[in-house]
């Protein structure tokens, strides 16, 4: 018995200590600058609990087969153990070597994200690696997995024929029934305990992700938290979200949001009409754009076609992208639906067909409907979106011969701007277009036909500047149509910048170009200072195209708030304030000139209404 326990024992504080030798290896990789020997000590300390959970849940299994050893001399249970040995090996491996690989381009611990992606594009989802790093992902998951399989079977050996049991047998005693039970009733209890470490104590609250935070530096937390445990939580918890962002009262929360709205009323900018009805409406959507491509908004002579427009067009200057990924950020901006910090709509097919589109109501207004992108188009389930939004032409990676699609990507941008200048309309057609452009060529791994020589070592610059170079002759493009008089078009990124990175602040992050231009807009030149968001475009759109021009007076840029969430927090921008809210540590920073409480209220009515609107489709 004695004997058994120990395995028990020693199995489940293997699985422990590997996870922490899991966080040394991502402090190693990531620690935050001036991280001290005692940082290392509380990552350790804050994540164990997290460690025993996930130990916990691997070692319920061998729980009950060793008890099973207790009850019979068979060799089955030491088979199956073998192989449960194997396959909680690989998948820990797996889960280090892809946790540790991707924080360097989401900063955030391993969730259900990758799962989404991988299932629904394989190639796309690892289309953004080297081959060297696959091959070199592969070889470390290798040695991870045959490391810790070596570990625990070794352990498991030492006691597996010389078990109480097994040692009478061994010479010849046939162990009593009392033995057997004694044995099997230690091992049944012991497992039942395990319960403990999984729910994380003995507190009311089980364990959750937000119990490894300790410390204001946001990587020093990430550190603690268990990537095993954080991938298990977010896959079964998603549909619980709307329960776990009810702060008040829907009534409230939206008489909450009214009072702060009321606040900003009378300083939201106005844009300009257009001088004709139901325009062509070109709307052209960045990989990875952000504001410090362009030097007008404070960054580098990067992007400075797009720069150039920006100074000569409706430009928003203080404008926000919706999520960190174009999965959760589409539906923000053809949709107006607010990006989720804990999941992606587009997952569920079924609430796919259940959100608005400006596809649909454009259509209804005599439109028809293009959209052009040059990867897989069932990535994340983009296609079935697409179709539900009842696009009339969709063109994707298969519409172009393999000479025009040998990247990883897809199709280069150039290749994808020359098919959609097709779609131009020379002569004033009788009914309008709504046009969209997805470009991709500006992810990572950044492969282009192009080289600038100023960004020679640089391949991600020199991707933006490709991207940039193709934009702006597709621009050129239309103005040189007949059609360019009645032609409005809209150009944002898809979603916060990739360049720079580790942007420690989350609104900088998020702060990216948004501009209209086009032969139809009344006056062809201001700057909108308001805060907008990518939900805002689909109303802007919808209210510009259809009949506005007759009023004259200007439309709302937006209501004056701009909202925007990561997978850990939930931020909104007001003309003066700031404050973002820490979803697993329910703590806010706050930049705050007016009523600091009103904004901590507000930030929370506008996370609940966003999960109310998901649990409603």
């Amino acid at each position: 018995m004695k004997r058994a326990i120990l395995r028990f024992l020693g199995i489940f504080l293997i699985l422990t200590l590997i996870w922490q030798l899991q966080r040394m290896a991502f402090m190693a990789l990531y620690h935050p600058e001036g991280a001290n020997a005692a940082d290392w000590l509380q990552t350790g300390i804050h994540g164990l609990t997290m460690d025993m959970s996930i130990a916990g849940y691997l070692t319920l299994i061998p729980g009950l087969l060793i008890l099973a050893q207790c009850l019979t001399s068979r060799q089955w249970p030491d088979t199956v153990l073998k192989i449960y040995f194997g396959i909680i090996s690989l998948s820990i491996a797996i889960v280090t070597v892809v946790d540790l690989t991707l924080y360097s381009y989401w900063g955030f611990r391993l969730d259900a994200t990758p799962v989404f992606y991988f299932t629904t594009s394989p190639a796309s989802a690892l289309a953004s690696a080297t081959i060297w790093q696959l091959i070199g992902g592969f070889f470390a998951i290798l040695a991870i997995a045959v490391g810790i399989y070596l570990c625990l079977e070794r352990w498991n050996t030492v006691g597996r024929k010389i078990s109480d049991t097994g040692a009478q047998a061994n010479i010849g005693i046939k162990p009593s029934l009392k033995m057997r039970l004694i044995s099997a009733g230690a091992m049944l209890l012991l497992t039942a305990a395990l319960i403990i470490p999984i729910r994380g104590g003995f507190s009311l609250a089980p364990m959750n992700v937000g119990r490894a935070y300790f410390s204001d530096v946001q990587r020093l937390n990430h550190a603690a938290v268990n990537p095993a445990f954080s991938l298990l939580y977010s896959l079964t918890h998603q549909n619980h979200d709307a329960d776990r962002f009810t702060f008040m009262s829907s009534d409230e929360a939206d008489q909450v949001i009214k009072q702060l709205e009321a606040i900003f009323a009378n300083e939201i900018d106005t844009i300009p009409t257009l001088s004709v009805e139901k325009p062509d409406i070109y709307l052209v959507i960045l990989e990875s754009f952000s504001s410090k491509l362009l030097p007008s908004q404070g960054g580098e002579p990067i992007a400075v076609g797009l720069d150039s427009l920006m100074q000569n067009s409706v430009a928003f200057t203080n404008f926000y992208a919706s999520s960190f990924r174009t999965d959760r950020a589409i539906t923000s901006i053809l949709s107006g639906f607010p990006a989720l910090p804990t999941k992606s709509i587009l997952k569920n097919v079924e609430q796919i067909d259940r959100l608005p589109h400006l596809s649909q109501t454009l259509k209804a207004n005599g439109y028809s409907t293009e959209y052009y992108y040059g990867g897989d188009i069932n990535f994340a389930n983009l296609n079935a979106y697409l179709i539900s939004g009842g696009y009339d032409k969709i063109v994707s990676d298969k519409d172009f011969a393999p000479e025009e699609s040998p990247y990883k990507w897809g199709a280069p941008d150039e290749a994808v701007f020359e098919r959609a200048k097709k779609s131009v309309n020379v002569k004033v057609a009788l009914n309008p277009k709504f046009v969209v452009v997805q470009t991709s060529s500006s992810h990572e791994p950044f492969e282009v036909p192009y080289a600038n020589p100023r960004f020679a070592s640089e391949p991600a610059k020199n991707a933006f500047a490709y991207t940039d170079s193709c934009l702006v002759d597709f621009i050129r493009y239309l103005e040189s149509q007949p059609s360019w008089a009645r032609t409005l078009v809209a150009i944002v990124p898809d979603h916060l910048g990739a360049w720079p990175l580790d942007l420690p602040d989350a609104a900088q992050r998020h702060h990216v170009p948004f501009l209209l231009t086009g032969g139809s807009l009344r006056g062809n030149k201001a700057k909108i200072t308001t805060p907008a968001s990518q939900t805002d475009i689909a109303t802007l759109l919808r209210t510009l195209a259809v009949g506005v021009h007759k009023q004259g007076s200007g439309v709302k840029a937006s209501n004056g708030i701009a909202t925007f969430s990561e997978p850990e927090i939930f931020g909104i921008i007001t003309p003066c304030d700031t404050a973002i809210y820490n979803i697993e540590s329910s703590e806010f920073v706050i930049k705050v000139s007016t009523d600091a409480e009103l904004l901590r209220r507000a930030t929370l009515a506008y996370l609940q209404r966003a999960y109310a609107a998901e649990k409603a489709l």
